[in-house]
C-alpha cells in the first residue's frame, strides 16, 4: 500500500521523498533538526531519526479462533530450544538411502522366540542398525564428531544417542556408551533399559548427555522418509524409517527375478561445515552393505 505524502505544513520539507518518508514512519517534522541549506530537512535527517527511535515491540492481535491454550511442558520447551538452536546454527543436509533388510528379517523370525523368552522383550531391527552404524562410524570418523572452535573434534568412542519419545511431551536422548564394542544382544538390552528409564524419568544426567552420534527411530509408524534435526554439537543424526514388504529385483545366478523383501530407508541429516555429500553418501552405503551382507545368524 502506498503511503500518502506528508502535508506541506513545514517549509523545511520541500522534497516529495522526504515527505513520503515522514508519512511512512509517522514522524512529525517539527521534531527533526534539518541539516540542509536554510535548515531544510533531508532524507538523511529522516533516516537518522528513524534509526535512533526506540523500537516498539509488536503486539499480537487477539486470537479469535476457538480453542484452549496449553503451556509447553519442561521437556517439550527444552526440546524446542535445542531444535531451534540446531536449525539456526547448522547448515543441515539430508541424504536418504534404501536398505534391503531381508537377511535381518529372517534372523529375527528365527531368534525372536528364544530372545523374548530370555530377556522379556522382542528383538527389533534397531540393535542391528545400531551395530552397523557403530561399525561404519569407525571407518567414517568425521561423522562421529562435534563442531567446535571452527574445527572438528573427532571422538575415539562411538557413544550412540537413542532418541526416545516421552509420551508425546518431548524427546530424551539416553546414551549407549562405547557402542562399537557391544554385541547385538548387549545393544538391544542397553537400548531397552535406557528407553524404559527415559520414559520413567529415572535416568541420571550422565546417562542422557555426551552422545557423539544420534539415532532416531520412527519406523514403527510406517514412515517413508524424514529429515531429522541434528542434535548439536554433533555432526549427524540418522533416522530409521518404516520397514515393509516390497517387490524388489533379486539378482540370481541364472538371471534377475522379482522377490518380496523387507525394505526400508535410512535418512541421514549432516552438518555441511564438517563434511560433504560424498562422505555422507559413502557412510550410508557402507552402513547398508553391513546390514545387507553380514551373517547375522552368528551374532545373535
Amino acid at each position: 500500500m502506498d503511503h500518502v505524502l506528508a502535508p506541506r505544513t513545514d517549509s523545511r520539507v520541500r522534497s516529495p521523498l522526504v515527505r513520503r518518508l515522514l508519512a511512512q514512519h509517522s514522524l512529525d517534522p517539527a521534531t527533526i533538526s534539518g541539516t540542509g541549506s536554510e535548515g531544510r530537512i533531508t532524507r538523511d535527517d529522516v533516516l537518522r531519526m528513524v534509526s535512533s527511535a526506540p523500537e516498539h515491540p509488536m503486539t499480537t492481535p487477539p486470537n479469535t479462533i476457538e480453542g484452549h491454550w496449553e503451556k509447553f511442558s519442561g521437556i517439550r520447551a527444552k526440546t524446542g530450544e535445542r531444535m531451534l538452536l540446531s536449525h539456526a546454527t547448522i547448515p543441515q543436509v539430508t541424504t536418504i538411502i534404501s536398505v534391503d533388510y531381508e537377511n535381518i528379517a529372517r534372523v529375527r523370525v528365527a531368534r525372536n522366540p528364544a530372545f523374548k523368552s530370555e530377556f522379556g522383550f522382542s528383538l527389533t531391527y534397531l540393535p542391528f542398525i545400531a551395530y552397523a552404524v557403530a561399525s561404519a562410524l569407525r571407518e567414517y570418523p568425521k561423522l562421529n564428531a562435534s563442531v567446535e572452535d571452527k574445527g572438528l573434534r573427532v571422538h575415539p568412542n562411538v557413544d550412540l544417542g537413542i532418541a526416545v519419545d516421552i509420551n508425546h511431551t518431548g524427546l530424551m536422548v539416553p546414551v549407549v556408551r562405547t557402542a562399537q564394542d557391544l554385541s547385538i544382544t548387549a545393544l538391544a538390552r542397553q537400548m531397552q533399559e535406557l528407553a524404559n528409564g527415559a520414559r520413567d524419568r529415572k535416568l541420571s544426567m550422565d546417562q542422557i548427555s555426551g552422545s557423539t552420534f544420534t539415532i532416531t527411530n520412527v519406523g514403527a509408524y510406517g514412515t517413508i522418509a524424514g529429515t531429522p534435526i541434528i542434535n548439536p554439537p554433533e555432526v549427524a543424526i540418522l533416522c530409521v524409517e518404516g520397514i515393509s514388504k516390497q517387490p524388489v529385483v533379486v539378482e540370481m545366478p541364472d538371471g534377475d527375478t522379482i522377490g518380496i523383501h523387507h525394505m526400508g530407508a535410512l535418512s541421514l541429516s549432516w552438518d555441511h561445515r564438517a563434511i560433504d555429500g560424498a562422505y555422507a553418501g559413502e557412510f550410508l552405503a557402507r552402513t547398508r552393505t553391513i546390514l545387507q551382507t553380514t551373517d547375522w545368524s552368528h551374532l545373535v
